[in-house]
């Protein structure tokens, strides 16, 4: 029994030896794996680190210029708004005030047609008094020509011949 022991004990070394030779190629297999894997993860944070600085100068130098010109234009357009807004209200205001002067117009013409009406009868009597003062007094008339205005005396009839 010693010898099958021994044999059992001879075959458990073996396959030991086997087993950590073995164990040994899949360590340097997954010691290539776990290099190569770190040197694409570098690689890949080499890119990576690349593309974040591409990003912050393209942020530095297109981007935030951009941005602060739309913010200044943003203003302008609303200051710009604001002063359209402001010369609409003073437009409505001088229409108003043209509406009024419209209308006040309007009345003046209104009142001015009057006035030249009542100037033009005031002159049309004015100058019927200057001529009747201007005119020459009526002459009287004696009875025998207020007669003779009344009755007119025949005129002769020429006798046929």
């Amino acid at each position: 029994m010693d010898e099958a022991i021994k044999i059992g004990i001879l075959i458990l070394l073996v396959a030991t030896i086997i087993v950590l030779v073995k164990l040994f190629q899949v360590l340097r297999k997954a010691e290539g794996v776990i290099d190569t894997t770190r040197q694409d993860l570098n690689k890949t944070l080499t890119e990576l680190n690349g593309v974040a600085q591409s990003t912050q100068k393209l942020m530095n130098d297109e981007l935030t210029p951009t941005l602060q010109v739309a913010r200044q234009t943003l203003e302008n357009v609303q200051v710009t708004t604001k002063a359209l807004a402001e010369v609409t209200q003073s437009t409505q205001r001088v229409a108003q005030k043209v509406e009024g002067l419209i209308d006040t117009a309007k009345l003046v013409a209104a009142g001015t047609s009057a006035v030249k009406g009542v100037v033009g009868n005031i002159r049309s009597l004015l100058s019927r008094k200057t001529r009747s003062r201007n005119a020459p007094a009526p002459v009287p008339i004696s009875e025998e020509e207020a007669t003779t205005a009344n009755n007119p005396k025949p005129k002769a009839v020429k006798a046929k011949q």
